[in-house]
């Protein structure tokens, strides 16, 4: 192989395009169906389909639930896009089968999955994947709030694929471009990679020098050689002494280092570094087995000094909607070994300068996103 480089720098895996915090809720709150002259809330996502096939399963997290007197049936179907850009009712995708899940009042920040969908996609149509208050039993007052985290927040915003969503009334539905997260299976536990995202929610996982979280970050499995010459991360920064990391795939040997300096940063919240390795480039090799680790570290035994953003899913085959899939998850270290984690991923990579041309090394499947 040849290591060809290119202007710029491409990070690894590409950065993330969730919100940092947990954002983006839509009410449920009154029954019906989801079409433009009958009246009921709802929220859909509306994408092309990303492969041919069954889609068998789709999966959202409720924030937030009341259901007292009794249940509530929440429903998921997927529909055929109207002229508005919404579900269209009367038109029914590829013979879906509808979805219901009762309601209680306990559901408070669960995944709920819609099972036996049984619905034959064929790649790149328009689908819009719906969930509606379908009905409410007389004497229970019900507020269901569907919750992720937004997606593809930033700028510009997302225009495609897109949510819209309808919580008063009729006619046509509100669209967003803030996403709220969602997961589309396929048949066999196959997922693709959609630009929607996973259904997720959003955490700082906070470290120190002394405790249970001494170094944290990603494990990757590359499908192809690349040469990196930086970090990316996505950080609370409120301490002086915080240094990234990359590991060979012994576990063991540091690659390169990169020191966040407190000066040179515009604050302590929330935010995005960039951070140059201190020393020359590394040339990272594909492999199958033993992964490479991106962490950071600090010297600052405050619990509260340093925090990685990060998000969970609810299983870890749905990081496969994501760049690198589950070749790319969560890794710490306590002081004395490490712990992964399949189904979260810190935000935090690499920066890319050059990439195998593929002469020699075989074929690599490999989606940037970027």
């Amino acid at each position: 192989m040849t290591a060809t480089a290119f202007t710029g720098r491409s990070p690894l895996p590409p950065y993330p395009v969730s919100s940092l915090t947990a954002n983006g809720t839509v009410t449920l709150d009154a029954a019906g169906a989801p079409d433009n002259g009958v009246a009921g809330d709802y929220v859909a996502w509306v994408l092309q389909a990303p492969a041919t096939g069954t889609i068998d399963k789709v999966t959202i997290r409720l924030a937030s639930t009341t259901a007292t007197g009794g249940n509530a049936t929440l429903s998921c179907r997927i529909f055929s896009v109207d002229a508005s850009g919404d579900p269209d009712d009367d038109a029914v995708y590829g013979s879906c089968a509808q979805s219901d899940y009762s309601v209680t009042g306990t559901d408070d920040n669960t995944f709920v999955t819609f099972s036996s969908l049984a619905c034959s996609a064929t790649k790149g149509d328009v689908i819009c994947v719906t969930v509606w208050l379908s009905a409410i039993v007389t004497t229970c007052t019900c507020n269901v709030v569907t919750n992720a985290i937004t997606w593809g927040t930033g700028n510009p915003p997302q225009g495609f694929p897109y949510q819209t969503n309808r919580t008063t009334g009729t006619g046509a539905g509100t669209h967003s471009a803030n996403v709220i997260g969602m997961s589309l299976e396929y048949s066999g536990n196959v997922f693709y990679q959609t630009y929607v995202g996973p259904c997720h929610t959003v955490l700082t996982e906070n470290l120190d020098s002394d405790g249970t979280l001494q170094r944290q970050g990603n494990r990757i499995i590359l499908p192809m050689a690349v040469t990196v010459d930086g970090f990316w991360a996505v950080l609370d920064n409120d301490t002086d002494t915080t240094v990234l990391k990359l590991y060979d795939t012994d576990g063991t040997t540091e690659l390169a280092t990169g020191t966040l300096v407190s000066a040179n940063r515009n604050g302590t919240a929330g935010a995005m570094y960039h951070i140059p390795f201190a020393g020359a480039s590394v040339n990272l090799t594909a492999n199958t087995a033993s992964p490479y680790r991106v962490v950071v570290t600090t010297n600052n035994t405050s619990a509260t000094a340093v925090g990685v953003r990060g998000i969970t899913v609810n299983t870890a085959a749905e990081l496969n909607q994501l760049p690198l899939g589950t070749n790319c998850y969560y890794t710490s270290h306590n002081g004395s070994a490490w712990s992964d984690t399949t189904t979260q991923i810190a935000q935090i990579g690499l920066l890319v300068s050059k990439f195998d041309d593929g002469l020699g090394g075989g074929v690599a499947n490999y989606r940037m996103g970027v």
